[in-house]
């Protein structure tokens, strides 16, 4: 099967397939009519390669959550994603968090109560 060209469109195709379209905390998603919503990797990952097993979950191996590139998904158990760091924007490496740009123990807890990393806070 290949991609409708509705999806390749929205793809700037380089190492990672980076998806321009619509987004959910940084994760693409498309319409595909009456069956509603999808996740554009988890779609492209099927459309190309096939069916995600039973009980697995998509890890994104380049830590981008906006990459469609098959190669960069691996299936693995939900357990396994989130120990490789997939749980959300931060990792954590020993004891301290490292940021999506690879700061390290730079979080601290802003006014609002939200943790951000002061190095890229600084240079927003």
């Amino acid at each position: 099967m290949t991609l409708p060209q509705r999806i390749v469109d929205k793809l700037i195709i380089g190492d990672c397939w980076e998806w321009t379209g619509a987004t959910t905390t940084g994760y693409g998603h498309i319409s595909i009519g009456h069956a509603g919503d999808a996740l554009v990797h988890r779609y492209v990952y099927e459309a190309l390669v096939g069916e995600i097993p039973e009980g697995l979950e998509l890890d994104h191996l380049c830590q981008n959550p906006a990459c469609c590139n098959p190669d960069h998904l691996e299936p693995v158990p939900k357990s396994e994603n989130m120990r490789r760091g997939n749980k959300g924007r931060t990792r954590f490496v020993g004891r301290e968090r490292v940021c999506k740009r690879g700061h390290v123990g730079m979080y601290t807890q802003w006014a609002d109560g939200k943790y951000r990393c002061r190095a890229c806070r600084s240079t927003a």
